[in-house]
């Protein structure tokens, strides 16, 4: 797990508007295994896998982290990209992190 944090430059000049932060937040969160492509889920209603419960505590942790400095005033673009997602690899959510820099 790991999280990426881009610099963004205020400008000097009134006529340029500073823009927001962002930040991109990478994590095993294993969504595409906990649902099916009907976005079933895949588990019973008291069974849950242990192998997401890592990634998800680490959302939930980043949750806080951002409920905590909104409440300070910071305004921020947050990302989440799943790094087990079946649907789009690693190298393509890297990618389109890339393009949201700019």
């Amino acid at each position: 797990m790991f999280v990426t944090f881009l610099q963004v430059n205020a400008q000097d000049e009134g006529d340029m508007p500073v823009q927001k932060p962002r930040i991109a937040v990478f994590a095993p969160i294993y969504l595409d295994s906990a649902f099916n492509n009907l976005n079933e889920y895949r588990y019973g209603k008291n069974e849950f896998p242990k192998f997401i419960n890592p990634g998800l505590e680490f959302y939930e942790g980043v949750q806080m982290a951002l409920d905590s400095l909104e409440l300070e005033g910071a305004e921020l673009e947050v990302f989440i990209y799943d790094t087990r997602s079946a649907k789009e690899s690693l190298a393509s959510q890297l990618q389109k992190s890339s393009c949201r820099q700019r």
